[in-house]
């Protein structure tokens, strides 16, 4: 199935977490849920690893 299809199983403007966000996979899903609307919050070993998703506007955990 698409993203597209699956994104839209979870109520836009929903608090989504992500682990493994730091990778290449992890980083296209964040900036694809930030932008279709939701909320997401990043589980990330690595503060220098993860400075790219604060930008985007992802909370780190």
């Amino acid at each position: 199935m698409p993203a597209e299809g699956r994104i839209g199983l979870i109520a836009r403007g929903s608090l989504v977490a992500v682990t493994g966000a730091t990778g290449f996979i992890g980083t296209v899903l964040c900036a694809e849920l930030l932008q279709s609307g939701y909320l997401v919050t990043a589980l990330a070993r690595s503060p220098d690893r993860a400075r790219h998703l604060s930008d985007l506007g992802v909370t780190l955990i």
